[in-house]
């Protein structure tokens, strides 16, 4: 199974560097430029791992977090925000929303890749082996596999 990643960020061309670099490394990728494209692919494609910039129309990624928590099945797996180093008191400001990572801008395609691949692997390892999707590393990785990637930007 593909582990299907949702990109959110104000910027489409991060969007689509960072959707290139997931996608060549066999990630199915969609990406939103609003917090309201945002909540539309989280209905839509329930991905398994979100990347979430703080700069989003409407709110900002606090908006499409409040969703998130308000409608629970909406929640991804793992979510990363991505912010600007000028916004340190973000983790502060978001830790009741229970999400996994925030990572600090710029943030490189290769580390993102990398940071992305890795979190992914320690979510499917900490699966009871009963309900564990992946039964290889690299399927772990939820890499090849179907859904259209790059759709929906």
């Amino acid at each position: 199974m593909t582990a299907r990643i949702l990109l959110a960020d104000a910027d489409p061309t991060l969007c689509e560097v960072y959707c290139d670099y997931l996608t060549a490394r066999g990630f199915a990728v969609r990406t939103a430029v609003t917090g309201l494209s945002c909540v539309a692919q989280l209905r839509q494609v329930r991905p398994n791992l979100l990347v979430l910039g703080t700069s989003l129309l409407w709110g900002g990624c606090e908006g499409v977090l409040t969703v998130m928590n308000d409608e629970c099945d909406l929640r991804p797996e793992i979510v990363i925000v991505v912010a600007r180093e000028r916004e340190r008191s973000l983790p502060r400001r978001l830790a009741s929303y229970g999400i996994d990572s925030v990572q600090w801008k710029p943030l490189s395609p290769t580390r993102l890749v990398r940071y992305v691949e890795t979190l992914l692997l320690e979510r499917a390892e900490q699966r009871p082996a009963a309900s564990r999707r992946y039964a290889t590393s690299r399927r772990a990785l939820g890499v090849g596999g179907g859904w259209l990637s790059g759709a929906g930007s």
